[in-house]
C-alpha cells in the first residue's frame, strides 16, 4: 500500500468534497437525534461541521487513514470507487476522536478562573490582525523630540 497514492486520491476535490457532504449528513443526524445531548463534544463538533469550520481535506485524510478498506480502494481506483456508506461508517468511527481534538479540555475550570481577572493581572491575548486592524500609530511613536546637545 503506497501512502503517496492514497494521499493523492484523498486530496482530489471530488473525494474530499464528498466526504464533507457526507459529514454534513452525519452532523445533521447527530444534532437532530433524540439522544444528541448525551455527548456535548460530538454535538459541538457537529455544529462545527455544519458551520463549515472543518478542514475538508484533513477530514478526508482522516477517513482514509482510519479505514483500510477505504485506503485500499483509494489506492486502486481513486475516490470514485469508495462507496458513500463506507465513508459514512468511517466518519461515525472517527467522530468522537475528532470531537475530542477540537474541544478544549477543562473549559469549566478555565471559565471559573476568568472571573478573578482584573486589568492589572489579566494575561495579554495576542490579537489576530485580520480580525482587528492595528490602531493608527501615535504621533509620539513617530516623532521623537530633539535632544539638546550635551553641555
Amino acid at each position: 500500500m503506497s501512502s503517496l497514492q492514497i494521499v493523492a486520491a484523498a486530496a482530489e476535490p471530488e473525494f474530499y468534497q464528498r466526504v464533507a457532504f457526507i459529514a454534513l449528513r452525519v452532523a445533521h443526524h447527530i444534532i437532530s437525534s433524540d439522544h444528541h445531548h448525551d455527548d456535548e463534544a460530538s454535538v459541538a463538533y457537529a455544529n462545527r461541521i455544519i458551520a463549515g469550520a472543518e478542514n475538508a481535506l484533513m477530514l478526508a485524510m482522516h477517513v482514509a487513514a482510519s479505514s483500510e478498506r477505504i485506503a485500499d480502494t483509494l489506492e486502486v481506483s481513486g475516490g470514485v470507487g469508495v462507496e458513500d456508506g463506507k465513508i459514512e461508517r468511517a466518519l461515525e468511527s472517527i467522530w468522537a476522536v475528532r470531537a475530542g481534538a477540537t474541544t478544549p479540555p477543562q473549559t469549566e475550570a478555565v471559565l471559573g478562573e476568568m472571573h478573578s481577572f482584573t486589568v492589572e493581572n489579566a494575561p495579554l491575548v495576542p490579537r489576530r490582525d485580520h480580525d482587528h486592524p492595528p490602531p493608527p500609530p501615535d504621533m509620539h511613536d513617530i516623532v521623537t523630540p530633539l535632544e539638546s546637545p550635551p553641555g
